[in-house]
């Protein structure tokens, strides 16, 4: 659930009131979500970065939106 939250910040949507009330992420303990952001964050960039050059480079671009956005809303919860 949370990593589908940080692809609406792609949007320009604030992904922490989603879930602040979400049933399956409003009782997470705040280290919880932010470890999830920091794996999620560094697998789709640590990926996009080592991927061959026969990757689409579509799919590259949005792995690495993907992971600045789990980045951003990451610093916005700090």
């Amino acid at each position: 659930m949370l990593t589908l939250m940080s692809s609406a910040r792609l949007s320009g949507v604030d992904p922490q009131p989603l879930a602040d009330a979400h049933p399956l992420t409003r009782h997470l303990p705040a280290a919880q979500i932010d470890d999830l952001l920091v794996l999620h964050a560094g697998f789709l960039v640590r990926t996009a970065v080592t991927a061959g050059p026969t990757v689409d480079r579509h799919l590259l671009d949005m792995m690495t939106a993907l992971g600045t956005a789990s980045l951003r809303w990451l610093r916005d919860r700090w």
